[in-house]
C-alpha cells in the first residue's frame, strides 16, 4: 500500500508535488492552529491581505486534488480546515472565495454544522454530506482581513 502511494507521488509533475506540498503545510497549519487560536487570526494567518500579490498558478481542480489528498492523511481535518486552507488557497491565485457554513438538526434533535468553500456557485470543498436542502445556509462570513475595530461590525 505504502509503495503503491510512493509510485503515485513520484509519477506527479513537480508542479502537482508543489501544489500538493504546499495544501499539505497549510491544512496541517490550519488543523492545528484552530485548535490552539481564535478562528479569525487563523483566517488572517492564511489568507492574503486584500492588494497582496496574488500567484495564479493553481486552479479550482488542483485545490480540490490537493485538499483531498491531504486530508486523508491528516487526521481529523474535519470541513473546518480544509475550508479555511481553501480559501487561502483561492484567494491566492486571485479568485473569488466565500467561506460558509450551514447548520441542521437531525432526525434524533442534535445540532450539526459544515463548513464549505465556493467560489461562483463551485463548491470547491466541503460537498455537503446531505442534501444542501437539509442545511440552513448562514450569510457568508465577513472577509478575513475585514475591518471590525471601529464598530464592532465587519465592514467591506
Amino acid at each position: 500500500m505504502a509503495r503503491n502511494a510512493l509510485q503515485r507521488l513520484l509519477g506527479l509533475t513537480a508542479y502537482e508535488r508543489r501544489i500538493l506540498a504546499r495544501t499539505f503545510v497549510t491544512l496541517a497549519f490550519v488543523h492545528v492552529a484552530l485548535k490552539l487560536l481564535p478562528f479569525a487570526k487563523v483566517r488572517r494567518a492564511i489568507v492574503p491581505r486584500p492588494g497582496s500579490l496574488t500567484t495564479p498558478w493553481i486552479s479550482i481542480e488542483l485545490i480540490r486534488w490537493a485538499i483531498d489528498l491531504a486530508q486523508r492523511v491528516i487526521p481529523d481535518a474535519t470541513c473546518l480546515p480544509q475550508a479555511v486552507t481553501a480559501e487561502g488557497l483561492l484567494t491566492r491565485a486571485g479568485l473569488p472565495v466565500l467561506l460558509r457554513v450551514g447548520v441542521m438538526k437531525d432526525a434524533s434533535g442534535n445540532f450539526e454544522a459544515h463548513a464549505w468553500a465556493e467560489t461562483g456557485k463551485i463548491i470547491v470543498v466541503g460537498k455537503l454530506p446531505r442534501r444542501f436542502e437539509e442545511y440552513t445556509p448562514m450569510p457568508p462570513l465577513p472577509a478575513a482581513w475585514a475591518d471590525t475595530r471601529s464598530t464592532g461590525a465587519p465592514t467591506t
